[in-house]
């Protein structure tokens, strides 16, 4: 079966970490033409200008994906390329809904969108940071204003993901025909467990559970039908 995941295997990332390392010799940090508080920082610009201008020749490259997860949440990954075919990449949740921002909803969305992609790209190229977290104020147009506090606050509770509820709409969407399809492989009692987990490793490495309409795309449709026959085969069945 030909390889198609988007994560290398442990200990397959070999071409990929060389071209990293010649990429870390050139560029330990990125610029800091940004203000927050009268203090520069790192805009999503300036790594963007040191990513470009550090990786030619180093067959690096990278690409970003939205996953939206309900209304409220989203998920982020940063895959990061290697021309051999190699990749890896990191993942982090972000809250767009931003209800104690400053501005408008969508501007608070759109500053929360670019925070996380900004620390995705430092982490995953390995540049260094010392900025302060609330640089990311910066791009909201808030301004802080000191009060004394008269109480503490009370301990944040931990925000919880709720379960996807919605998914973007695009022309690879599968029929409902093709989802009950798709469903009826991962549900199988012979290879069902093996392929699921095939999956969610390529697909949502950062997910504990599978919903079915996080099965959306041809792509899906297409990684589950070759993941069900190689599992039929290594079983010792006959793929039909």
């Amino acid at each position: 079966m030909a390889d198609t995941h988007d994560i290398t295997p442990p200990g397959q990332w070999k071409a990929g970490a060389k071209a990293l390392h010649t990429f870390q010799q050139a560029a330990y940090a990125a610029g800091k033409s940004g203000k927050a508080q009268g203090r520069p920082f790192s805009s999503l610009k300036d790594i963007c200008k040191t990513i470009k201008d550090n990786s030619p020749g180093t067959g690096l490259s990278h690409s970003e994906t939205w996953l939206p997860l309900g209304t409220d949440h989203a998920v982020l990954r940063v895959t990061l390329h290697h021309e051999s075919g190699e990749r890896i990449c990191s993942e982090l949740p972000v809250d767009i809904t931003q209800k104690n921002r400053s501005g408008s909803r969508e501007q608070a969305q759109g500053s929360a969108m670019t925070y996380a992609r900004r620390y995705l790209l430092l982490g995953i190229y390995g540049l260094a940071n010392d900025d302060e977290d609330d640089d990311g104020e910066a791009t909201t147009g808030a301004t802080q204003v000191s009060a004394p506090v008269k109480t503490p606050s009370p301990p944040s509770k931990p925000v919880t993901v709720p379960e996807p509820q919605s998914v973007v709409i695009s022309d690879a969407d599968l029929s409902e025909d093709e989802k009950a399809l798709c469903l009826a492989i991962v549900k199988d009692p012979d290879t069902g467990a093996t392929v699921k987990q095939q999956f969610m490793a390529k697909f949502y490495p950062s997910a504990e559970k599978l919903f079915k309409n996080m099965i959306t795309s041809k792509e899906h449709k297409a990684f589950l039908d070759e993941a069900q026959i190689a599992a039929i085969a290594a079983a010792g069945g006959v793929p039909f």
